[in-house]
């Protein structure tokens, strides 16, 4: 190879080559799993779990259960907890992270000892207990036919109510993705 053929080669390598920041409301529906379903799943369960949580007597306490991919794409679910999680907290509603509850008690320990200056002591009883635990699923059946595929994905939340072991409330937020296979030689 030439070294005018290898200079060549790598211009067009550097010109097919580029990256575009895009607001996510303007990104259109792809074959795989992304943005459009990512936000329009949280703004259907935030939307639903607000307006559960309108009338109720007592203030919820929430603690993030698993969101299990049980599809057949690659889809990073920490993503979509983690957006639903902010969007939630904007709303007030309080979750529970119980994974800090051990170094919290160390703390408190330390304080009952009068090892730890009063004015930053964690003080004993002030815990929070979830009341509520959101978890889910995410499910898909996947048919092709010719160079057709036909995708449809149901992700499923559910609130159960820690006291008594009850669903109290489950929303679904569903798509159904056909797309073309291109067919190389045909």
């Amino acid at each position: 190879m030439t070294y005018r053929t290898l200079l060549l080669l790598c211009l067009f390598v550097f010109q097919c080559a580029s990256v575009e920041h895009k607001n996510t409301r303007g990104v259109h529906l792809t074959p795989e799993w992304g943005p459009v379903e990512i936000k329009q799943t949280v703004r259907t369960m935030t939307s639903s779990l607000k307006k559960f949580f309108v009338n109720k007597k007592r203030r919820p306490f929430l603690e993030l259960g698993e969101l299990q991919n049980k599809s057949s794409e690659h889809i990073n679910t920490n993503l979509i907890t983690s957006e639903l999680t902010s969007s939630l907290l904007q709303e007030k509603i309080t979750f529970v992270d119980k994974s800090k509850r051990e170094a919290a008690i160390r703390e408190a320990k330390l304080a009952q000892e009068g090892l730890v200056q009063e004015r930053s002591a964690i003080p004993a009883g002030e815990f929070l207990s979830p009341n509520y635990v959101l978890e889910g699923t995410i499910d898909d059946n996947v048919r092709y036919e010719r160079s057709v595929k036909t995708q449809y994905i149901v992700v499923t939340l559910r609130l159960t109510e820690v006291a008594s072991g009850a669903i109290r409330w489950q929303k679904q937020k569903k798509f159904l993705k056909v797309s073309r296979r291109k067919v190389v030689g045909w």
